[in-house]
């Protein structure tokens, strides 16, 4: 099977067959050039139509009740992810300083 001549930087989407710049594609390390084959466009299509379809409310559903189940939880996980954004590599010192002024209460 005989790939057509495509001009450098750009790739053919394996969705809606068109040539279009590496630009529109998502990165993807296993995928030919580093790039999904599809393009960004057919995939947010794509997405679009799975949020909208049947069982996008049984979702949304399953989410609120996950999140009031375990809403302690993650708390906990997005408190200790905004201190890493925060810190950085500074992490481990903050928590060392948090154990110590625990220590002094």
């Amino acid at each position: 099977m005989a790939d057509t001549y495509l001009p450098p930087g750009f790739k053919k989407c394996k969705s809606c067959q068109q040539v279009k710049p590496f630009e529109q594609f998502g990165k993807e390390l296993k995928g030919k050039f580093g790039l999904k084959s599809k393009c960004r466009a057919c995939i947010s299509e794509k997405n679009k139509t799975y949020a909208a379809g049947p069982g996008a409310e049984v979702k949304t559903q399953n989410n609120r009740t996950y999140q009031a189940e375990n809403k302690t939880e993650l708390a906990e996980k997005m408190r200790v992810k905004r201190a890493k954004e925060k810190f950085g590599d500074r992490y481990n010192s903050y928590l060392a300083s948090l154990e110590s002024m625990k220590k002094l209460k």
